[in-house]
């Protein structure tokens, strides 16, 4: 199956770039796969799926999650052959990185089940999307073409919004009958009711 038969210019394809592609695909802030996930190749003229199998090694399915700030600290202290794209000098779009925030991530399932046991943690909750790099690559050469692009700062100037939100309960249990000589009700003013 032929992908793309018009590429105006040769396109470059690599771990790095194919991580900052996912990054604007899931809308992640974090996106994390192995240095070896895809293997560099420069792409030309015409490309099938053919040739995009062969270059990927990585072909579990991608799944995205939130890990916090702290966990994400930890794991940038030692990446131990992931590429990491996102983080910048401790900062994600321009800010801290905050240690109890959430911050969504996108990762094949192979370095999620890596994160999971290097966090020491089996209870993160995950999107399985049912797509693999291969997918991914093969869709975007149709498409939008974002690997095409030499500069992915646009995506640290995606808006994003944070929110704390508060809620409170007021719960008041009453009997309430009927009759000439009732009461005020619960939660009335006395001088004020008739």
């Amino acid at each position: 199956e032929t992908v793309a038969a018009d590429l105006p210019e040769p396109i470059d394809v690599d771990s790095r770039k194919v991580a900052d592609m996912l990054r604007d695909r899931f809308r992640a802030e974090v996106t994390i796969i192995e240095a070896h996930a895809v293997i560099p190749q420069t792409l030309s003229e015409t490309i099938s799926y053919t040739d995009i199998l062969r270059m990927v090694s990585n072909d579990f399915p991608l799944f995205t999650y939130r890990l916090t700030g702290g966990e994400l600290k930890k794991i940038l202290r030692d990446p131990g052959g992931l590429i990491i794209s996102g983080p910048d000098a401790g900062m994600i779009q321009g800010h801290p990185i905050a240690d109890q925030r959430r911050y969504k991530i996108c990762s094949p399932q192979s370095v999620y089940e890596l994160l999971a046991k290097k966090l020491g943690r089996d209870d993160i909750d995950y999107t399985n999307t049912w797509r693999t790099l291969s997918d991914e690559i093969r869709i975007d050469l149709i498409d939008e073409r974002i690997m095409a692009r030499h500069d992915f700062d646009y995506l640290e100037r995606r808006y994003r919004f944070l929110a704390d939100l508060s809620f409170s309960n007021f719960f008041d249990q009453s009997e309430v009958e009927r009759g000439d000589a009732m009461d005020k009700p619960p939660g009335k003013p006395a001088a004020s009711y008739r």
